[in-house]
């Protein structure tokens, strides 16, 4: 076979030689040389107009010598020598500077130029001659045929080529390009790219498994096999895989996956319908479909996608895009659709780096994504109908991001956590480590019983979320960014909360930002009384700094029992910015208890009441100013810490001064002392106070007090009138708080 390639190498060769001389002939410049024919070089068109323009401003004399030429010639001028060679009539001289110069130029004789003119047309006959020849020996070797199984049959000692026009038949889209190559393995069949024409089968998908797996190979350790020609991507009909969404195709689409990983290239997946019993390894250059209304994967009992922890892949390596994911009736209701379940709890981490997913859908599952031990993953443009949970990160996750993802859980099973995007932590060798440096934009999850549920992590941002949940809108344990969105309720049975902050194991550095977050009761819960709209700390457990601006809170009537509650217990909270409907609540619209450290600024609640409390430490300290409420009520434990001003709703507000009263009408004797107690909150042991009586009447009294207790003052009056008096009235202090 070897000879005959080369007999069709050279007479190609030689077609495009003579196909060549009429053109060189026509077009060639001047001063392009001659052109060679298997008789000799000719010369072109342009030189012989050349040669006859030259001879005539000749001399038509030909002399028998140079000297005589010369002789009879002027300056510059050309003259004609007879040549001593037997096919040329004479050769051409020119006088330059009075020395003979030869030109070059000879006038051929006429046999000569006859002979350059058939050996031109020799050569040209000889070319087409064998163009025709290559023509029909490529035709001889190429053939076109309706199947593999039909491949397969081909003498390929005269083919070495052929058209497949389809896998099992013409027209479903298993077809190709292939060639023959003897030296190929036939170990190497894979019944898709590489197909021995040695291993049995049948035709039909009923003998697919046994002919990918090369099963019944007669010359296993032979040579000869059909290469299939790859120009992109591998395609899973390439494989037998029948896309009608009844026949399972595990086996094909997983061969698919490995040839197209041995050439570093993408799996495609045409339009239709793959059903699988197991989860696809991709390969690590990805795969694709012609999108999610066209291409569709059907799990039976599986997720659709594994990454397993030894994949070893690099960054942006594994592209999954433009293609569905739904689930066989309720066998995946307990599933993640696309899962990299990481190494095993306290072992070593092995990454995976590089997973991107974009234009994917998710219909019924127990999840859509799983990730532990990645790096880098981009997901981009998906939507999810019917599943339990959305996003599930475990350990460590590092620089990952999650963009427009919509999803819909309304009936969705639930035999895992209804949660639309979770954090958690996993345990290694090394340690605890938890996912870091992530980032969603524009999600939405609707209709789970939590939206974000964020139990660990550091540097994660949540933007732009919307969410619609039963229970917590997002539920915070970790230091997180959260800044625009909407949290809202859905139809429950108990109470909600829009976002809750709880305490976690942290330094105050790693605190929670909130900005930008409109709270909306759309849907009244079932119990207002124990709804709210922004909860922080448990009450128990110090609570790390929390940061909110530019809230809006607001709803249906009575639908919370307060918008902002907050149980620091010794904690850092600032609130700014934001604005709440009263109405809304049942109760009072902000509270803040245990404050160790509090800004309160710019809060607008027009009809609503702001109650703050701090820690009885030394240490308390805080800044409330610029807010407008109908009432505010403080009791803080050391006010001289604490800047109160510009204020509107804190007529009874004044944190350096306390008042407190008494109806107290003494009898006193001439000489003797009467006192009472007079509750005072927010006295201490060592305030000054001020004392005095409306029932004065100008007799000569002493009235004297001083703090006796926390919050109690003591009042003594001392009567030294001369007689027996009675004071009729109310007793009234005022409680000077300096220190």
């Amino acid at each position: 076979m070897t000879d005959q390639t080369q007999r069709l190498e050279i007479a190609t060769v030689k077609a495009e030689v003579g196909s060549n001389i009429l053109s060189r002939f026509s077009s060639d410049a001047i001063n392009a040389g001659g052109i060679p024919t298997e008789s000799g070089d000719i010369k072109n068109l342009k030189v012989i107009i050349k040669e006859i323009e030259d001879k005539a401003s000749v001399s038509t004399s030909i002399y028998t010598t140079v000297v005589a030429g010369l002789a009879a010639t002027s300056e510059g001028g050309m003259f004609l020598v007879q040549s001593d060679e037997d096919d040329e009539v004479y050769v051409v001289w020119r006088k330059v500077g009075g020395v003979a110069v030869d030109t070059g130029k000879r006038a051929l004789s006429s046999q000569a130029a006859k002979d350059s003119v058939n050996a031109a047309q020799a050569s040209a006959d000889a070319a087409e001659a064998s163009a025709l020849a290559a023509q029909e020996a490529a035709a001889n070797s190429s053939r076109t045929v309706d199947s593999i199984a039909a491949l397969k049959v081909l003498d390929s000692s005269n083919i070495q080529r052929a058209t497949v026009i389809g896998y099992y038949a013409k027209g479903d889209g298993g077809g190709g390009e292939f060639y023959w190559d003897e030296t190929a393995l036939k170990s190497n069949h894979n019944g898709g790219t590489i197909i021995s024409p040695t291993v049995p089968f049948t035709g039909t998908s009923a003998g697919v498994v046994e002919f990918l797996a090369g099963t019944g190979e007669t010359l296993p350790v032979g040579f000869g096999c059909w290469r299939r020609v790859v120009e992109s991507n591998v395609s899973a009909l390439w494989f037998g895989a029948i896309a009608d969404g009844v026949v399972d195709v595990s086996l094909p689409v997983d061969r698919a996956a490995r040839a197209a990983d041995q050439i570093s290239r993408p799996m495609y997946l045409p339009t239709g319908t793959y059903r699988i019993s197991t989860a696809i390894v991709p390969p690590k250059s990805g795969m694709h479909g012609d999108g999610t209304g066209s291409t569709h994967i059907l799990c039976n009992g599986c997720s659709a996608i594994l990454f397993p922890p030894n994949m070893n892949l690099s960054r942006r390596a594994c592209l999954i895009d433009r293609m569905s994911f739904a689930s066989v009736g309720a066998t995946c209701d307990s599933l993640f659709a696309i899962s990299a379940p990481g190494v095993a709890s306290g072992a070593a981490p092995a990454y995976n780096s590089g997973i991107t997913i974009a234009d994917v859908e998710f219909t019924r599952f127990g999840g859509c994504f799983y990730f532990k031990d990645c790096f880098e993953v981009n997901v981009d443009r998906v939507i999810a109908t019917l599943c339990t949970s959305v996003v599930k990160l475990v350990g460590s996750v590092v620089q990952s991001t999650f963009t427009k993802i919509s999803s819909f859980a309304d009936g969705a099973p639930r035999l895992i956590n209804h949660y639309g995007f979770s954090t958690e932590v996993a345990t290694y060798s090394v340690g605890v480590l938890t996912p870091e440096h992530i980032t969603t934009q524009d999600c939405s999850f609707i209709r789970y019983e939590i939206g974000i549920n964020h139990i660990a992590g550091l540097m994660v941002n949540f933007y732009d979320t919307d969410v619609e949940t039963y229970s917590y809108g997002a539920y915070l344990l970790a230091p997180c960014t959260l800044r625009g969105g909407i949290f809202a309720s859905s139809p429950n049975e108990g109470g909600w909360t829009g976002i809750y902050r709880g305490p976690a194991d942290f330094e105050y550095a790693n605190a929670v930002f909130i900005d930008d977050v409109e709270i909306n009761t759309l849907n009244l819960p079932a119990y207002p009384g124990a709804s709210y709209g922004v909860e922080v700390g448990n009450g128990s457990t110090p609570q790390v700094g929390t940061f909110l601006s530019r809230l809006r809170i607001r709803g249906r009537d009575n639908s919370l029992l307060n918008a902002i509650k907050s149980n620091l217990s010794g904690g850092v909270i600032s609130i700014k910015d934001s604005v709440i409907r009263s109405e809304i609540c049942s109760g009072d619209e902000v509270t803040i208890g245990g404050a160790e450290s509090l800004v309160l600024e710019n809060l607008i609640c027009v009809g609503g009441t702001l109650v703050v409390g701090s820690t009885a430490s030394t240490t308390s300290q805080g800044v409330i100013r610029g807010n407008v409420f109908s009432s505010i009520s403080l009791s803080v434990g050391y006010p001289k810490n604490w800047s109160v001003s510009n204020n509107l709703g804190d007529s009874n507000l004044c944190p350096s001064q306390l008042f407190g009263s008494l109806a107290w009408s003494p009898t006193v004797a001439n000489g003797a002392v009467a006192q009472a107690t007079v509750s005072v909150p927010g006295a201490r042991l060592g305030d000054p106070t001020f004392f005095s009586h409306t029932g004065l009447s100008g007799v000569p009294l002493i009235l004297s007090s001083f703090v006796e207790s926390p919050g109690v003052v003591r009042v003594l009056v001392q009567n030294l009138s001369g007689t027996g008096l009675t004071l009729s009235g109310t007793a009234n202090v005022l409680v000077s708080r300096l220190s």
